[in-house]
């Protein structure tokens, strides 16, 4: 299960891992959908670029799983 990350407070705090780390061939997470860059940078990154690089995950795994009706 990969919920998607929200915006907040914590972003600040946690990271949006989720323990299945694994890049595929465009170095995309198969756990998180953040790329590599995104992952090395979090640590320093300002609460805005986090904000930023969960929007680009989220939309990365939503294309990656559409839903089902």
């Amino acid at each position: 299960m990969n919920p998607s990350f929200e915006k907040s407070e914590e972003v600040g705090r946690r990271s949006p891992c989720v323990g299945q780390c694994q890049l595929n061939g465009s170095q995309i997470c198969s756990g998180c959908f953040r790329s590599r860059q995104e992952i090395g940078c979090w640590s320093v990154a300002c609460v805005r670029e986090k904000e930023r690089i969960i929007e680009r995950a989220n939309a990365r795994r939503k294309a990656a799983k559409p839903s089902v009706f």
